[in-house]
C-alpha cells in the first residue's frame, strides 16, 4: 500500500498508469514493489534502483479520427511538426491548417492530392456506392465538379447528384466515367512502378 493506494505487481501484471509519472522499482525485504516517485526515493539496495517512464499522448491528439482535419492533426503530432510546417508542405496558410484541424472548414478539393501525399495514405476506408467511388477518384486528382464536368462532358450539378446518390448516370456517361476511373487507376499504378 502506498499513499492509500494498493498496487499489486507481478511479472506479467505491470501497473496501469493514467498519468505521465515515473515509477521507481525498489528492492526491500527480498520482495519487489513499485512506488510512485516521492521524497522516499532512496532504494533499500542501491544496485536495484530502476526507473520506468511512461509517455501519454498529447491532449491535442484527436480522441476519434473521423474527419480529414483529424487525420492531419494526428499525422502532424506524430511527426512532431507545427501547423506552419504542414502548411508549407501542403501549400496553404497556417490558418487553413488550423481551420481544418478544428473542423471550422473543410479543405478545398484542389488540396486533396497534397494532403494525401502528406498523410501517406487515403483517409477514405470504405466505398459503399458508385457516388463515393466517383468522389474518391475526383478528389484524389484534385478536380472540382466543374473540371470533371468538362472531362466527362456533364453538368457539374449532375455530377454532384451522382456523388450524393440522388441520380445515376445514363449509358453514355457511364462509358465516359468508366474510362475516367480506369485512367485514374492507370496513373496511380504507373506512379508505383
Amino acid at each position: 500500500m502506498y499513499g492509500g493506494v494498493s498496487v499489486k505487481i507481478g511479472r506479467n501484471n505491470p501497473p496501469k498508469i493514467k498519468r505521465n509519472v515515473t515509477l521507481v522499482l525498489r528492492c526491500s525485504d527480498n520482495a519487489l514493489s513499485y512506488h510512485l516517485d516521492s521524497h522516499m526515493d532512496i532504494p533499500a539496495l542501491p544496485f536495484c534502483h530502476s526507473k520506468i517512464s511512461v509517455k501519454i499522448q498529447s491532449p491535442m491528439y484527436p480522441k476519434q479520427i473521423k474527419k480529414l482535419g483529424d487525420h492531419i492533426r494526428a499525422k502532424r503530432l506524430d511527426n512532431k511538426q507545427f501547423q506552419k510546417d504542414v502548411a508549407k508542405i501542403i501549400g496553404v496558410s497556417e490558418e487553413s491548417i488550423n481551420h481544418w484541424e478544428t473542423k471550422t472548414t473543410e479543405p478545398e478539393v484542389q488540396h486533396y492530392p497534397k494532403i494525401m501525399e502528406f498523410l501517406s495514405y487515403c483517409p477514405v476506408h470504405y466505398i459503399n456506392s458508385f457516388g463515393e467511388l466517383l468522389f474518391l477518384h475526383r478528389t484524389h486528382r484534385g478536380l472540382s465538379h466543374r473540371k470533371l464536368g468538362k472531362i466527362l462532358n456533364a453538368d457539374p450539378a449532375t455530377l454532384s447528384r451522382w456523388e450524393s446518390g440522388g441520380r445515376n448516370p445514363n449509358k453514355k456517361h457511364q462509358d465516359r466515367i468508366n474510362s475516367f476511373l480506369f485512367e485514374s487507376l492507370v496513373v496511380k499504378v504507373s506512379d508505383l512502378v
